[in-house]
């Protein structure tokens, strides 16, 4: 029971954390959590240390837990570790996905492409790569790129998302073709196209920072 409750604050404060509900650098004060989730200081303190090994937060002696900072270079040393998890997320996506999952991915992409808002639309998107990373099977990796997408998707929505564009129609359409190469088996095509949709998304991220400064 204290896990459990441990593991519910630790999820909600992640997802808050990465849609950017708690700012970078914003103190986290362990008595107003405790009272916003009706529990005691324990799995606030248990939480806030799964937090600070994912790197979400900052312990600061005699401060407390902070929101860690955004950092453009960090992200991009991310992302290149990402892009060579892609290959082998690929490769074990081919020969371990079942009917089921690739079933699973079809609906997920029938509710993305009906989806308006762009907030809710980052979440599907963010789900349709979870359920593609645990079709390879193995959790390392599993927990690894999640890892890696939770640090890539608050600095999406640190610097804004912008609506004018043809970033997010774009994502549908390689969802698409994910979906087809994995029903044919095809290794090198879904490795590519895992690629090609991760450079596209830093392109996007580029050109929201120099827009916004």
């Amino acid at each position: 029971m204290k896990n459990n409750k441990r593991n519910i604050i630790y999820e909600k404060l992640k997802n808050e954390i990465i849609f950017l509900t708690y700012k970078p650098n914003q103190i986290l004060n362990i008595k107003k959590l405790s009272k916003k989730y009706r529990v005691s200081s324990i799995p606030i303190r248990e939480a806030l240390i799964l937090l600070e090994v994912d790197k979400l937060v900052c312990l600061i002696p005699n401060k407390g837990y902070y929101v860690s900072d955004i950092s453009f270079p960090d992200v991009i040393d991310i992302f290149d570790f990402r892009m060579f998890l892609l290959e082998i997320c690929g490769k074990l996506a081919i020969e371990r996905i079942t009917e089921n999952e690739i079933n699973k991915l079809e609906l997920l992409l029938n509710d993305l492409k009906k989806e308006k808002n762009r907030y809710e639309f980052i979440k599907l998107e963010s789900k349709f790569h979870h359920l593609l990373n645990c079709s390879t099977k193995n959790h390392s990796l599993i927990s690894t790129l999640e890892y890696l997408r939770n640090h890539l998707n608050r600095l999406l929505f640190f610097v804004k998302i912008r609506n004018d564009d043809s970033y997010f129609s774009r994502i549908p359409k390689d969802f698409e073709s994910i979906i087809s190469s994995l029903k044919e088996k095809n290794k090198e095509e879904c490795i590519r196209i895992l690629k090609e949709h991760a450079m596209e998304f830093i392109e996007y991220v580029k050109e929201s920072i120099y827009n916004k400064s």
